[in-house]
């Protein structure tokens, strides 16, 4: 008997879109299909809304 090792490979790419505004943006998450991941987010044009973003991006 031979043992043979399958390893599948799954992919797949998701779009980030921001509406960029003078204070606050707006972002949200859509997959290949155009479907959106969850809801979209605001955040303030600062450092603690830029890492709001990134939280978004790491999460999702």
């Amino acid at each position: 008997m031979h043992l043979i090792n399958i390893m599948w490979v799954v992919s797949f790419m998701i779009y980030l879109g921001i509406d960029i505004g003078k204070r606050h943006h707006e972002a949200g998450l859509i997959n290949e299909s155009g479907n959106p991941i969850g809801k979209t987010i605001r955040f303030a044009n600062s450092k603690k809304g830029s890492e709001k973003l990134l939280t978004l991006i790491n999460t999702r």
